[in-house]
């Protein structure tokens, strides 16, 4: 049964148990009185609300990915082309292709990457003539600096992406504790319920027991 539909099988069981008279009454003879269910009820409202903050924080967590790989993807594609430009340009200097990161491919995963694109732009920004050399392909003091600010940003939306990530995980940590609990009380409730309106099958199918 989907997760939906079980709420809702739980939500019309404890509705009926608290509104129902007579159904309470027998309810209450072996326990399960007004305050007993109430329980039940707090444990279904517990986690619906954290399957409801999860659910949003989830969303909130796929679009900060999609908006951060969006411009990383942009970046990457401006470094890729000035990476290749100073290649060409220091093609003969192999200590300076060492310090930029030039010698070796860009790396495959994306942490690779970040760390050649990190060293390429601060490894202009400390050399000033590296940067005079690279005028001549149109990579002035200007382009490494607007680089290394969107750099920076990519990284604050990365670090963003990994917390928001491990509060996630938390959440659906509590999520799965409190569906639990609820699972397990609603399990004593309706075995409880089937000896208690044993003898009332339309009772017992109200609480959405199937009488076999």
């Amino acid at each position: 049964m989907k997760e939906t539909n079980r709420l809702g099988v739980i939500r019309a069981a404890l509705d009926t148990a608290i509104s129902q008279p007579l159904v309470g009454l027998y309810l209450a003879e072996y326990g399960y009185t007004k305050e007993t269910i109430a329980e039940g009820d707090l444990l279904y409202e517990n986690y619906v609300q954290a399957s409801d903050a999860t659910r949003k924080l989830s969303f909130e967590v796929e679009q900060a990915i999609i908006a951060y790989q969006k411009r990383f993807k942009k970046f990457e594609a401006r470094y890729r082309e000035h990476r290749k430009l100073a290649m060409v340009k220091f093609k003969a200097q192999e200590p300076v292709l060492r310090a930029l990161d030039l010698v070796a491919p860009c790396g495959d995963n994306m942490s690779e990457r970040m760390l050649s694109m990190r060293r390429f732009y601060y490894g202009l920004k400390g050399d000033q003539q590296l940067t005079e050399a690279l005028k001549a392909v149109k990579i002035n003091e200007g382009v490494v600096k607007s680089a290394i600010r969107e750099f920076g940003l990519i990284e604050n939306e990365k670090s963003q992406v990994q917390r928001h990530r491990g509060i996630l995980q938390s959440m659906n940590a509590v999520k799965s504790e409190q569906f639990e609990r609820l699972q397990l009380w609603m399990s004593d409730f309706i075995q409880v319920a089937r000896i208690a309106l044993k003898d009332n099958e339309q009772l017992l199918e109200g609480l959405g027991v199937t009488v076999k």
